[in-house]
């Protein structure tokens, strides 16, 4: 339950997300509106499972419950840790949610799969992982869960606006060429491995189409059934401090 024990409250009760005029993050085509608590958040209706670290690193397992736009219950580790709140549909694959928790509110973004089947988890203190619709168990995992070809979505939010594209990932022994509309990279998972809760640590390679090379550290978490994996890659700062969350991307992709 240490998860949230640092939550603080929410400076405004107002919508998660704004129109994006100019992120500065992936770039793209594909500029959204959103409004959190508005569209009914169905698709995402019932028990979810999964994995997440904590802004720590710290390992955990999560359990969520959705009904209807509202999640209504979260587990941490098996511990009931009482956040709910309204779920809205912000766009196609993009749910936000604002979570009333003992300790105070929590806002959450979620990017999920065109079939509603798995999602991205994450929160404004970078809390970060991968959760199933109706998985009750973590699999044992291998370093091999991470090879294959993944396609869906490559996002930015700093939690006031987003902005999302497609994006491909052909993955061989722990190194993924990744395809995104503005540029191409290279993110290598080859930094340590976890097979309890399915978690690589990695380093990503931004060949921009104009500019030089960035350098990235990066995550990646492979779904219960091992068919969804979510990736988070950041800037570190010149202290060694990840730079959270205006210069961070993340994927969310299904295997094909």
């Amino acid at each position: 339950m240490a998860w949230f024990f640092r939550m603080a409250l929410l400076a405004c009760a107002g919508p998660l997300l704004t129109v994006l005029a100019a992120c500065g993050g992936s770039g793209g085509s594909n500029t959204s509106v959103a409004a959190a608590g508005g569209a009914q958040a169905g698709p995402l209706t019932g028990a979810w499972f999964g994995a997440a670290e904590d802004e720590t690193g710290q390992l955990h397992s999560v359990r969520l419950t959705v009904a209807g736009s509202r999640v209504t219950s979260f587990e941490v580790d098996g511990a009931d840790v009482g956040g709910s709140g309204p779920l809205g549909q912000d766009d196609a694959q993009v749910f936000s949610a604002s979570l009333t928790f003992p300790q105070g509110q929590l806002q959450v973004i979620l990017f999920a799969d065109p079939a509603g089947t798995h999602f991205v988890y994450l929160d404004n203190f970078f809390r970060f992982g991968v959760l199933q619709k109706d998985a009750t168990t973590l699999p044992a995992y291998a370093s091999i869960d991470i090879n294959g070809t993944w396609r869906g979505i490559s996002a930015f939010t700093d939690f006031a606006q987003y902005q999302w594209d497609p994006s491909s990932a052909i993955c061989i022994v722990g190194v993924c060429s990744v395809t995104e509309v503005d540029d191409r990279m290279t993110e290598s998972f080859t930094g340590g491995f976890d097979s309890v809760y399915g978690r690589w640590l990695g380093t990503s390679v931004i060949n921009l189409n104009a500019g030089p090379q960035v350098n990235k550290i990066s995550r990646a978490f492979v779904s219960p059934d091992k068919k969804f994996a979510g990736v988070w890659r950041c800037l570190v700062g010149a202290d060694g401090s990840v730079l959270f969350p205006n210069k961070c991307t993340y994927s969310a992709w299904g295997k094909t």
